[in-house]
Order: C-alpha cells, then sequence, then structure tokens
C-alpha cells in the first residue's frame, strides 16, 4: 500500500468516526423538549429525513459534522411561549447540537407551530366529581363566587390626567375589558383564595385622537415608555388589582396583551341612563352583607330602602346617597354573632359611622365605579 492511501485511509477513518457519531446524536436529539428559565416550554420533532454530512476545508483536522432539516415541528408547551419568534426555537434546539460540535441548518415555519391550548382549570372545575377536582363543596363554593365577581368585574372605566400641569390638563377617559382567563387557581401560598390569571385586555377608546396616540410605538418624551405601558401598567393593571383584592381575588394582568378599539361616543343621555340603572341593580345585590370579620366578632350591615342614585357632573362620578346617621333612614349595623348564632342591632355613634360608611363603599361599590354617601 502507498504511504498516500495509508494517508487517505486514516482520513476517511476520522470522517467515519465523526459521521457515525452525528447520526448518533442525531437520533438522540431528533425529538426533545427543551424548558427555558423564563418559563418557556416546548417540544419539538426534527424530520427523520433530514439531511448530515461531514465536510472539510483542510484536511482532517478540520472536519466539520451538519445537520439540515428542511422545516422542525413544534408544539408549544407553556403560555411563555407566546412571547417567542418562530426563529426562537429553532436557534434553542441549535443550541443542543453546538454542544456537540454540530453545526444546525434549520427552517422554522409559523405553520408548523401548534399553538399552546391552556386547559383552563376553571373548565375542569365546572363538573362536580370530586373525584376528577379534588375540590370540597366549600372550595366549589368559592369557585363559583370567584367567577361571579369575575363576570361583574371585567369591564371598567378609569379617568386620568396624563399632564403634570394643573394649568394644561391632559384628560381622557378609557372603558377596558378583560378577556377570558387562562385561569381560576385556589389555594394560593397555603392559602384558601383565588388567583386569576389573563391574557388579554380590549381598551376602547372613544376619542380619535387619543386612540391614535394609544396605537402608536413612539416613546413618550421624558418617560421612555410607550403608551400602551403606561396605561397597562400605571393605570389597568393597579385599578384591576385593587377591584378584584377588595373581594380577596388576586389577579395577574401583568403579561396581558392590550389591544385598542375606537368607539364611536354614546349619546350622554343614553349614557347616563345605562349607568343609573346598573347602579340600582348593584345597591340592590350588595343591600346585606358582612362588612368586617374579627377576632372577638363580626360586624354585619344592611343598607336601607329608601336611598338616592345621582351623577356628578363635576368629574362624572356615580353616587349613591343613603341615610343620615340617627333618622330613621339610617345604615343599621349589627355584631354579632350571640351564643344562639343571631347578630345584635348596634349603634356605632358619630366617630364610626362616617369610617363604617367609607369603609363600605371601598370595599362593595368603588370596584363598579360607585361612590357611597350619606
Amino acid at each position: 500500500m502507498k504511504f498516500l492511501d495509508l494517508i487517505n485511509e486514516d482520513e476517511q477513518s476520522e470522517w467515519n468516526k465523526l459521521f457515525k457519531k452525528t447520526q448518533l446524536v442525531f437520533k438522540t436529539l431528533r425529538k426533545g423538549r427543551i424548558r427555558t428559565k423564563s418559563g418557556v416550554v416546548f417540544s419539538y420533532e426534527i424530520p427523520e429525513d433530514s439531511h448530515i454530512s461531514v465536510a472539510s476545508s483542510h484536511g482532517k483536522d478540520d472536519l466539520t459534522a451538519y445537520v439540515m432539516c428542511e422545516k422542525i415541528k413544534i408544539k408549544e408547551e407553556s403560555k411563555e411561549c407566546s412571547h417567542v419568534s418562530f426563529g426562537k426555537f429553532g436557534e434553542l434546539i441549535k443550541r443542543k447540537f453546538d454542544h456537540f460540535g454540530i453545526m444546525f441548518i434549520f427552517n422554522v415555519y409559523p405553520e408548523d407551530i401548534e399553538k399552546y391550548k391552556h386547559e383552563t382549570i376553571n373548565e375542569v372545575l365546572d363538573h362536580q366529581d370530586e373525584e376528577s377536582t379534588n375540590l370540597t363543596d366549600d372550595q366549589l363554593k368559592q369557585l363559583k363566587r370567584a367567577k361571579t365577581v369575575y363576570k361583574a368585574l371585567k369591564k371598567g372605566k378609569a379617568t386620568f390626567n396624563l399632564s403634570s400641569s394643573f394649568d394644561e390638563p391632559d384628560e381622557h377617559t378609557i372603558k377596558y375589558e378583560l378577556g377570558d382567563p387562562y385561569y381560576y387557581w385556589i389555594y394560593v401560598s397555603g392559602t384558601n383564595t383565588f388567583r386569576i390569571e389573563i391574557s388579554k385586555i380590549t381598551v376602547y377608546i372613544d376619542t380619535r385622537e387619543f386612540y391614535e396616540r394609544a396605537i402608536s410605538k413612539e416613546i413618550i418624551k421624558g418617560s421612555y415608555k410607550t403608551m400602551e405601558w403606561i396605561l397597562l401598567h400605571n393605570l389597568i393593571a393597579p385599578r384591576v388589582r385593587k377591584r378584584f383584592g377588595n373581594n380577596d381575588i388576586e389577579i395577574r394582568i401583568a403579561d396581558a396583551d392590550l389591544k385598542f378599539e375606537y368607539v364611536e361616543p354614546q349619546p350622554i343621555n343614553e349614557d347616563k341612563d345605562r349607568r343609573i340603572k346598573r347602579a340600582h341593580t348593584i345597591y340592590k345585590a350588595h343591600k346585606k352583607g358582612l362588612l368586617n370579620k374579627g377576632e372577638h366578632g363580626n360586624v354585619r350591615y344592611e343598607l336601607p330602602d329608601v336611598y338616592d342614585v345621582r351623577l356628578r357632573s363635576l368629574d362624572d362620578q356615580m353616587l349613591i346617597e343613603v341615610g343620615y346617621e340617627g333618622d330613621d333612614n339610617e345604615v343599621k349595623f349589627y355584631f354579632g354573632p350571640n351564643e344562639d348564632g343571631k347578630y345584635k342591632l348596634t349603634k356605632p355613634g358619630p366617630k364610626y359611622y362616617a369610617p363604617f360608611i367609607e369603609r363600605l363603599s371601598d370595599k362593595f361599590f368603588e370596584p363598579y365605579d360607585i361612590k357611597l354617601i350619606f
């Protein structure tokens, strides 16, 4: 055998070893699942007929293995995947091949990505089967309450001023609607409370100029943030958290997507009549209830049958006026329970009556943009 043949045989041996190694790695990594620290979880499958090759530019010391595939099937397994570009999926898979010194050349097409389909816990918990839900009767009752509260609070309105100067106000009013929840969760941090997570919020704006500002991706001068970011994080999120918090429900909306829609302004009289009618309904719904639960007893309340609903023109605030302290139409407060389980009528007095009304207003009416006064 000639010396040149020995060199060629040696080079061929190195090529074969690297080719076989690449085949083995490809077989191992062709299907898999990737999880990142940011919560992205997805599974993938590379076509079995992907091209595997070993090439050299300057002899056996410069051999490089390649895996080339036309498309990758990807299945999103977490909601965080919605923030990942389809090319990024391929880059994350590429890192696995890089670990073995293999060049991974790929194409990822949106049509080959199966979107994450969350199995909403609220759908599962609708079934009254303890074997499948593992919920007690009390937990099912709490779940029903959480859904009722969500239905009542999913829509809201906010008025705000973007100007730092009182001389040149930049005041706007928007309406928003929360999208369907991802989850209703129970036992948050070891407690028997519900946490709701949503993915989308629709914001309705009836001023064309402000609508154009809201959908613009330009950075607001002096804030380094877009109008979308300001509306979500500085205005809507704190307001929504407070409204649900007053009902002992935690809600997470920080990662929700905002969708803006322009709506034609409603005639003032029609909108006013609708809001007054809604205020009457809410008042009746909260006519009696538990105001405070304490270690030494509870305070319950009962609102009077006679009350007045009006819209304050100065700031567009909906007001419900109830009886004054000491008259026959006052708000009644009861303390208990006694040994027989009943509550006794109590007179808070001037020092406590007003704070009780304020607490009543904050807890049961403020979430609906209504102020209870006396």
